[in-house]
């Protein structure tokens, strides 16, 4: 999914950049070990637990950090140049082309957001492929 989304591997063995592999891999084992936690407190609001709330914070704190790394690498690289280039690009060099002709509604926060949903899109799918084999 992020070769598609960004252009990049973290995983396998042809990872250009290993720091920034094993900090993606563990954001996203951190994010879907949390996410399978259900609390009682979302059933029950006076159960409601202040140490499950405050790691959802500080993961999502890290995600949107690394993420907003990503658009920021993205865009110091792309040029007019880069831009016009004959080459598939990736999701979010499409989105950062939109924003330049639509900053109000392509925004870094809508960019993120679409990017952490087709990771977790993906990881939903390779799950389900996991359960029927």
């Amino acid at each position: 999914m992020m070769r598609m989304i960004a252009g990049k591997r973290y995983y396998g063995d042809d990872v250009t950049d290993i720091e920034e592999a094993k900090r993606f891999r563990e954001i996203h084992e951190e994010t879907f070990k949390v996410a399978g936690m259900k609390s009682v407190g979302e059933f029950l609001p006076w159960f409601k637990s202040k140490k499950l709330e405050n790691l959802l914070l500080e993961y999502q704190r890290k995600r949107d950090e690394f993420m907003h790394g990503l658009i920021e690498q993205k865009r110091r690289i792309m040029s007019p140049d880069y831009a016009d280039a004959k080459r598939k690009k990736t999701l979010m060099e499409v989105l950062l082309d939109l924003q330049v002709s639509e900053p109000e509604y392509y925004m870094d926060e809508i960019i993120k957001g679409l990017i952490l949903v087709m990771l977790q899109a993906g990881d939903t799918s390779v799950t389900a492929m996991e359960s029927a084999l």
